[in-house]
This record gives structure tokens, C-alpha cells and sequence, in this order.
């Protein structure tokens, strides 16, 4: 995305349409992770649920990155020509159709990536494993925006004749290798056919249900959502203009005078990628570093070893000793808002490249925790959630089976030998409206029954599942960016007629800083999370 608003600029979209194109973003977050999760939660492939949806999107992934890396060649199939306004017009509506197509594919892909983390592991879990999602993350980070500042082309000349096209095809190959890797290991809980009847959903219905489930959001959920809302207030406008702005910086203080037939719009890309390249290194580096230290919610579950290879075990029982007792999970996240904050704010000051890209490199502390705290919070609720919902089980032999459960083929012998009563159970009062059945008086010789038991999700919980409270999650961070989309639409479009002392430097600046003040509410409401 580094290049994508410098890459459209060059097709000959102005600013004030461009905040328009990448509305994309946050409306294909805002339909597709919702619907992903709700219909994933019910699909009973005999691939899993998470994994026909993580196959098919990182498909049109590949497809629509394609496109947009040769634009211009399929642009000329249907014009013939590079010249004109028609081979403007037609280059520009293919670009922004395939950058459309990119969003939604991506949070397909994200929506199933996502649900495979709480799905497969339990609450205890789920800090760790986000936190080692979001390293991931940062390491993808640092090698995208190193290949973009590198000069690919002249490394990779096979690959393609511009930088946009070797990275469009350096990407497909890691997204699809990375796709292998994780389908071939992860194992899915998937769900039975003959124990799950999912029934099929209006479209109507479909929408109903989530927005029911938004209208009855847990409060811990709830407040989480909340936080993201504003947060990514601040969030968009610098993840999609930083790198212009960075590159206008450079523009107007390291290319003037300079020889006119230079590749000034390069260079200047190349400025501001290499700024993301060192936000990118520091949110890597805060990712490895910050779990280290940041108590764990479930001490008592941390586990300190870390599993090399067939059972190969290395203790490194001394990073407990690293931990802050005082600086919990929600308090960091409560934290990244604030600095956040002050690195937008601080873009009033800045009037150099090396600044810019001290500044950019200090959020990539708060965009380590904005990967990691939130995710987790929500993953270890969830997780909670779903093991609540497991089915109590009644000890028989050796199996546990529950009442609705068991199908006995009893000898009658073994009818004669003992007396079958349901039971109670009272170890967990939040399940008292669930009946075990137990045998009473058979003798071990006389069990000749046959038992065959199913273990299934209760039909009667009406809970929604992790697919669709992470889609919902997702929906809080994607609304806010619309408006933002808008303002930022109007700022430019006001700023541009103006041509008099403004920049357009000043211009994603005030954007900029129109985030850094959402951020701080953010970080106030954050101060909520984890309280009763």
C-alpha cells in the first residue's frame, strides 16, 4: 500500500479522489469479515471451516495483484494506445476496480486467519499466540518495505520492468507459500455433518444476525470495540498517507534545483518507504521485546518453555523474571494511544526527511501493541466463551459421554446386571440445565453395550461464535474510517483550490494531527478495559 497512492497519482487521480478510492479498505472490512466469520462459524467442509475461505481469497488476492502490477498492459489491449484521455480513463477505472477486489479478497483472508487463532487454542493460549502473530506481522512488515526501498528492478529484472510489478509478484509467491504452510499444520475443529444442521440463510437474515449480535455485545467486548473505534481514527489517515507525506517532505527540501530528468516521484517514494522501513524495524523489534516484559492476565498459566523439534524441549524459565508487574496488557495498550498521540501531534514541527522518519519509526512502537492487545483481549474472552459452551461430560469407563450423547446397544445380559438413572452434576453451576446420564451397579464383566459418542456444541447456545465477534471487532475499526475517507476528501479538496502559502505537505499534516486527538480519547477509553 506504500506505493499504492503514489502509483495512482501517476495514473492521473488527484488527492481528492484518491481518499475516495481507498475506501475500499473499511468497506470491504465492514462487509466481508462479518459475513466470512458468520458463514465460516457454520460451513462443515471436510477441509475446515477457516480454510476454503483462507484458499479462495488469497486466489483473488494473487489475481487482483496481477492486474494492478500491469495496468497499463492490459490497458492497452482494449485502448491500443498509451496516449490520451481514453487510456487515462480506462487505466485509472481498471486500477481502482482491482484495488476494490484486493481489499475485500485481503480481509477474507484475514477473517479466516484470525478465527484459526481462537478456534485452535485455549484462553491461556491466546496472548502468546497473538503476540506471535503480530512479530510475524512485523517481520512480513520489515522485508515488504525493505523490497520496496531496494531498488527491485535492477536485482530482479526477470521479474518485471517496474518496482510495483517485481513486488506484485514477490508477494504472490510469499502469500501462497505461507498459505501451504499453514493449511498443511494447522488442524481444525471442524464441524460433524450428521451432529450440525446449519440451516440456510436469507441474505436478510444473514445481516440480521449481526446486528443483533452487535446490539447484545458483551461489555468487555463492547469496550474493546470502543477503543477501536477512535483509534483508527488516527490509524487510516497514517498508514495511507504517511509515506506521501514523507515523500512530499523530501520533494520540497532535497529536490529542489536537482536535474528535472531525474525520477524525482522514485526517489521520492523510495524516501518515504525507507521511513516505513524503519517503522517497520521498530515495530518488529517492539513486537519480540514488549511480550517480554508486559505481565501476562493468566500468570498462572504463562508457560515459560519454548518447543524446538519432536518433543525437544528448552526451559527459559529466567524471562519471568523480566516481567512488570505494573505494566499489564491493557495498561500497555492504554499507553500506544498516547504515543501515538504525540508523534501525530509533533508533524507541526517536522520540516526534514530524517525527522519524518524518526517520527514514523516511534508509532511503530503503538503499532506493535495495537497488533497484539486488542486481538488478545478479545481471543482470551472468546476463547473463555467457547470452553464454557463445551459439552459436560458424565465418566463412563474410560469415555465421557453426555445424555444426549449416548447411543447404547445394550445384550440382555447386561440390561439384567445394572439399573441406568440420569444424574446431576455440580461442578459448574452455569451448566445445572444440562443432565449426564451415569450407570449405576453394572459390573465390568457384564458391560457388553456398545457406546458411541459425539462430542458437538450445544444446539441451544445462542452465543455468537469467534467468527462473527471478530468480524463485529473489525466492523468498529472499519466504520470510523469512512469518516474519515470523507473529511479527508473535503480537507484536500479545500486546501488544493488553495493555492496560496498552503503545501500539500500542510495539508495530509492536519489530517494527521485530526487523528492524533482521536487517538487520545481512544487512549481514555482504554482505561476502562479489564475493570468489572
Amino acid at each position: 500500500m506504500a506505493y499504492g497512492t503514489p502509483y495512482l497519482l501517476s495514473l492521473g487521480l488527484t488527492k481528492s479522489y484518491m481518499s475516495l478510492v481507498w475506501i475500499a479498505g473499511p468497506l470491504s472490512g465492514l462487509i466481508m469479515q462479518p459475513i466470512v466469520g458468520v458463514i465460516s462459524d457454520a460451513s462443515t467442509s471436510k477441509w475446515g471451516r477457516r480454510r476454503p475461505f483462507l484458499l479462495g481469497g488469497s486466489i483473488m488476492v494473487v489475481l487482483s495483484l496481477f492486474v494492478i502490477g500491469w495496468t497499463r498492459e492490459i490497458t492497452w489491449l482494449f485502448t491500443q494506445t498509451e496516449q490520451g484521455d481514453t487510456f487515462k480513463t480506462v487505466s485509472i477505472i481498471i486500477a481502482i476496480a482491482s484495488i476494490y477486489v484486493l481489499d475485500f479478497s485481503v480481509n477474507c483472508v484475514q477473517a479466516s486467519c484470525r478465527a484459526l487463532i481462537v478456534d485452535s487454542l485455549p484462553p491461556s493460549q491466546q496472548e502468546s499466540a497473538t503476540a506471535w502473530a503480530g512479530r510475524m506481522v512485523g517481520m512480513g512488515n520489515v522485508a515488504g518495505y525493505f523490497m520496496g526501498y531496494a531498488n527491485l528492478v535492477k536485482y530482479l529484472p526477470f521479474l518485471g520492468n517496474t518496482q510495483l510489478k517485481v513486488l506484485c509478484v514477490l508477494a504472490t509467491i510469499v502469500l501462497l507459500v505461507c498459505d501451504f504452510i499453514t493449511c498443511y499444520t494447522v488442524r481444525e475443529k471442524a464441524l460433524d455433518k450428521e451432529t450440525s444442521t446449519p440451516k440456510k440463510r436469507s441474505p436478510f437474515k444473514l445481516f440480521a444476525d449481526i446486528f443483533k449480535n452487535i446490539w447484545n455485545l458483551p461489555k468487555p467486548i463492547q469496550r474493546i470495540c470502543n477503543v477501536q473505534f477512535f483509534a483508527w481514527i488516527g490509524w487510516f489517515p497514517f498508514l495511507f498517507y504517511s509515506t506521501t507525506w514523507v515523500a512530499e517532505i523530501y520533494s520540497n527540501t532535497q529536490l529542489e534545483g536537482s536535474d528535472p530528468t531525474e525520477d524525482r516521484v522514485g526517489q521520492a517514494t523510495r524516501a518515504g518507504s525507507f521511513a516505513f522501513l524503519v517503522y517497520s524495524i521498530v515495530s518488529l523489534s517492539s513486537s519480540i521485546l514488549l511480550p517480554l516484559i508486559v505481565s501476562s492476565s493468566d500468570e498462572d498459566q504463562e508457560h515459560y518453555t519454548l518447543t524446538l523439534y519432536n518433543g525437544i524441549h528448552l526451559k527459559l524459565n529466567f524471562l519471568k523474571h523480566l516481567k512488570l508487574s505494573f505494566l499489564t496488557l491493557p495498561r500497555s495498550w492504554t499507553i500506544s494511544h498516547f504515543v501515538f498521540c504525540a508523534c501525530m501531534m509533533s508533524t507541526f514541527f517536522v520540516k526534514d526527511v530524517i525527522a519524518a522518519a524518526i517520527v514514523i519509526g516511534l508509532c511503530g512502537i503503538s503499532w506493535a501493541i495495537t497488533m497484539w492487545a486488542p486481538f488478545s483481549l478479545l481471543g482470551e474472552f472468546i476463547s473463555a466463551q467457547e470452553a464454557k459452551r463445551e459439552p459436560k461430560n458424565a465418566i463412563f469407563g474410560n469415555s465421557r459421554i453426555t445424555e444426549s450423547q449416548v447411543n447404547l446397544n445394550l445384550a440382555r445380559s447386561g440390561i439384567e446386571s445394572g439399573i441406568y438413572q440420569p444424574v446431576m452434576t455440580t461442578d459448574d453451576e452455569e451448566d445445572d440445565d444440562e443432565e449426564d446420564i451415569e450407570m449405576v451397579g453394572v459390573k465390568e464383566s457384564h458391560r457388553t453395550g456398545e457406546i458411541s459418542a459425539r462430542k458437538t456444541r450445544h444446539e441451544g447456545s445462542s452465543s455468537p461464535a469467534a467468527g462473527v465477534l471478530l468480524g463485529i471487532h473489525n466492523m468498529y475499526i472499519v466504520l470510523p474510517q469512512f469518516l474519515v475517507t470523507f473529511f479527508s476528501s473535503l480537507i484536500f479538496r479545500l486546501l488544493e483550490n488553495n493555492q496560496g502559502q498552503e503545501t500539500p505537505t500542510d495539508t495530509i499534516g492536519v489530517i494527521l494531527r485530526i487523528g492524533a486527538i482521536m487517538a487520545a480519547i481512544a487512549g481514555f477509553l482504554s482505561l476502562k478495559i479489564g475493570k468489572p
